[in-house]
């Protein structure tokens, strides 16, 4: 397969967002505005990038594959445009000097990984840096010599991809994660064809083929499975994960009739399960860390009980509606910590502050992993007793909701 580097503008939304929603809105619907001033905004992330998109507000170099497909791209833009530091709290306790440019992401397509397509968009993004005049040129990234690193986590590539490229270590502001910069000189030569103000790149235009070995090779790991080697915050995102998918496997293609079915010697059914989860996944993520209005709260009806709502069926509801309920709610979920973990925000203070104490929003995601880690215990044995169903994990080919392309 040969590829060829073109920068991400009006005539290449198209293909640019084909890949978005290929990869359920890239760590679930973030849209790649995990930088841009406006996240963590209660905003359309779709609709604020095609706006920034085209309207030379955002910039990347998108890797284009021999049927016109996206399979990558490396988002670089100046410090306005791209305000949102991974490790801001590290990096601000020794600023390095303001850089005209930052790369914050490095996107592939998960199942083009391993194929030298990080690379030549990280290539492609410095090409066009030099064609906009150069300057100094920041990234934040991630060793990733003598551990094995889950490529899906490694949201700006690996510092040693950057080093290859001329990069230099400034500052160290995680346990993997360093400062990186160069100075790119400006191009002596203009090429002809201009996309949305950027020249095209002349040299990356013309097909290539990458390089092997690239520094994101990852295993063949289900989608919901943890990292084998990484960082905690990954780890801690890949369990919940892992629990969620195993829930919802545990959970799938039952009707209401099944859905209110239980056990004896409990009241505790799948579809108040279903309905449960879904509004801690809101209380968690949307209450006690944004201090925002819990979406699902606010779907029970004026005057009803909350937990009799909650843990039953009601008259007319569907098992479509249940399961959707629960689907939305993970998916807002997990957008939002992707943010989260995508900012290095993990150890700030939470919003929600019960009896004047200040608990981490990490406190209040492993609050969310003990929940699931319980209640998929529950969910065990109700699918056992509905139609015998058993297993630890789902199989390999199923298909969980949570990555499924928004409709």
């Amino acid at each position: 397969m040969s590829y060829r580097v073109v920068p991400l503008g009006p005539d290449t939304w198209e293909p640019f967002a084909e890949l978005v929603e290929r990869n359920n809105g890239v760590y679930g619907g973030c849209w790649c505005i995990g930088f841009h001033p406006e996240c963590g905004q209660r905003i359309d992330h779709r609709a604020a990038k095609r706006e920034r998109v085209m309207t030379d507000g955002a910039h990347a170099a998108l890797v284009i594959d021999e049927d016109g497909l996206a399979q990558g791209w490396a988002q670089y833009g100046d410090p306005d445009e791209l305000a949102g530091i991974k490790h801001k709290r590290a990096y601000d306790q020794d600023p390095p000097p303001e850089p005209d440019w930052r790369i914050t992401c490095i996107y592939v397509d998960r199942r083009h990984r391993g194929q030298g397509i990080a690379r030549l968009a990280l290539s492609g993004a410095l090409e066009l840096i030099a064609a906009a005049g150069g300057g100094l040129v920041e990234a934040i990234s991630e060793t990733t010599v003598g551990r094995q690193a889950q490529g899906r986590f490694l949201f700006s590539a690996t510092a040693e991809l950057y080093e290859d490229h001329d990069f230099q270590r400034v500052r160290q502001v995680g346990k993997h994660a360093w400062i990186l910069s160069r100075t790119v000189a400006p191009a002596h030569a203009t090429p002809a064809t201009p996309v949305h103000g950027i020249p095209a790149p002349s040299a990356q235009a013309a097909r290539v083929h990458p390089p092997k070995g690239d520094a994101m090779t990852t295993t063949d790991l289900a989608p919901w499975e943890p990292p084998i080697a990484a960082g905690e915050a990954e780890h801690l995102v890949g369990m919940l994960d892992r629990l969620r998918a195993t829930f919802r496997w545990k959970a799938d293609g039952l009707d209401v009739a099944q859905l209110r079915s239980g056990i004896p010697s409990s009241t505790l059914t799948m579809d108040g399960l279903l309905k449960h989860l879904a509004l801690v996944e809101d209380d968690v993520l949307c209450w006690r860390i944004a201090g925002e209005q819990p979406v699902t709260m606010m779907r029970v009806p004026e005057g009803e009980d909350l937990d009799t709502w909650q843990f039953t069926v009601g008259e007319g509801e569907t098992a479509e509606e249940i399961y959707a309920l629960y689907d939305e709610a993970v998916a807002r979920s997990r957008t939002r910590l992707a943010e989260i973990v995508a900012q290095g925000r993990l150890d700030e203070p939470a919003h929600l502050q019960p009896d004047g104490l200040r608990p981490s929003i990490r406190r209040f995601v492993c609050d969310l992993v003990e929940e699931y880690g319980r209640h998929t215990g529950h969910a065990d044995l109700l699918r056992e007793a509905i139609d015998g169903r058993v297993g630890e994990d789902p199989p390999g080919d199923w298909a969980w909701p949570a990555l499924r392309p928004a409709l």
